[in-house]
């Protein structure tokens, strides 16, 4: 508040809008403390996938599901999120595709995936820069007479749990 000559208070008032006060945010602790697995009300959009033992470092686009038919990543290094499953941070099953191998480049973005064992480090960053931590529970290699309609619910329909699947073909 300020005061006139008249001896009248006077509240200030700017002529500017000010900076948007935040609402908190994660931050990274000492090296080898791990953070608390961020949660999201209403889920988070997966933006990067991060899998150091088998230098994965890559962009995730959204692909969708059309009459039944998950369309293909759209190039050797991009790894696809399904728009039709989990987001991040919720119940239900993240499921992300990419190529192991491509067209006139050879070995692509998935290409080491099966070197992945139990308890190797997944990491999603969102799109709200958040990081989602997962820890590999199995891998395994499917024949394409395996995967009937069943198996491939199993493999990528929704869950009880927090999941993340990862696929390739």
């Amino acid at each position: 508040l300020a005061q006139d000559d008249d001896a009248e208070v006077v509240p200030i008032q700017s002529t500017e809008l000010g900076p948007m006060p935040g609402t908190g945010t994660i931050r990274d602790g000492f090296a080898g403390q791990q953070a608390e697995q961020p949660e999201a009300a209403d889920g988070v959009i997966p933006a990067e996938l991060l899998v150091d033992k088998v230098q994965i470092a890559a962009e995730i686009e959204i692909q969708q599901i059309v009459d039944g038919v998950m369309q293909n990543p759209t190039g050797p290094w991009v790894v696809s999120w399904y728009e039709q499953t989990s987001e991040l941070g919720v119940v239900g099953n993240v499921v992300m595709a990419g190529h192991v191998d491509y067209w006139n480049v050879g070995p692509s973005v998935f290409f080491n995936l099966g070197e992945l064992v139990e308890g190797d480090a997944i990491e999603v960053v969102g799109e709200n820069q958040a990081t989602f931590a997962y820890n590999v529970e199995w891998n395994e290699v499917y024949d394409l007479e395996e995967l009937t309609t069943g198996k491939i619910t199993e493999l990528v329909g929704p869950t009880e749990d927090p999941v993340l699947t990862l696929i390739t073909c």
